[in-house]
């Protein structure tokens, strides 16, 4: 399966703490929220069925706005929480593979190619 979604947030504007731990922001939920949806139209698309306790491999292409330096990783945990309940139950079972970055002034986004894991039984 293929999907483009927006950058998510810097982390800055996604975590909040507070004296019992880390919480997301509206801003961060709305993100989810929205990938969660566009996921969902896709996944009906494509003809994606939602896998349950199954290894899956999310290839990541980054387009940026610009050259700043940038955590791929902040965006990988928000992104599979977000697509966690639409494409996968846990995202225990998700493995991550960045696989480029490039500069897009005009589109950014993040490309995801999503596919179930095969396994050799040797």
């Amino acid at each position: 399966m293929h999907l483009t979604i927006p950058i998510a947030p810097s982390s800055n504007k996604m975590w909040r703490y507070g004296k019992n731990g880390v919480f997301k922001t509206r801003e961060c939920k709305d993100y989810q929220k929205h990938i969660g949806l566009l996921a969902k139209v896709e996944a009906r698309k494509q003809g994606w069925t939602m896998t349950e306790g199954e290894k899956i491999v999310i290839y990541y292409t980054y387009y940026w706005p610009d050259n700043r330096n940038r955590d791929t990783g902040n965006q990988k945990k928000v992104i599979n929480d977000g697509l966690e309940s639409v494409l996968y139950d846990n995202d225990r079972w998700v493995l991550e593979r960045d696989m480029d970055f490039k500069i897009d002034r005009g589109n950014p986004r993040i490309e995801l190619k999503i596919v179930k894991y095969a396994t050799n039984s040797d």
